[in-house]
């Protein structure tokens, strides 16, 4: 008879155990499935913060993108008026 070394779920484990091993291990039973429990809410609440995290990076790179077509349009703009400065220096000297 081969023997599961893997199970799914903490359940799973515990319906192979015999009415005397449950009893016997009640206590550590009951706080693996608080422990167990607890891990779903953890894991939930990881991939919320993730989900959210996602989002945020997602809103980052938007505005990234558009500081750096404001920038673009400034560094133009600001060599715009220094060649007109420039022409205008120029036409003074002429």
């Amino acid at each position: 008879m081969e023997v599961k070394t893997s199970y799914d779920t903490l359940d799973e484990y515990i319906a192979t155990l015999s009415e005397e091993d449950k009893v016997q291990y009640r206590d550590l039973i009951e706080e693996c499935k608080q422990r167990d429990e607890k891990i779903q809410v953890d894991s939930e609440k990881r991939n919320h913060s993730l989900q959210r995290l996602a989002e945020v990076e997602e809103h980052l790179l938007q505005a990234l993108t558009e500081l750096d077509s404001a920038s673009q349009r400034l560094l133009q703009q600001t060599s715009g008026v220094y060649l007109k400065m420039l022409d205008a220096n120029e036409m003074k000297r002429s």
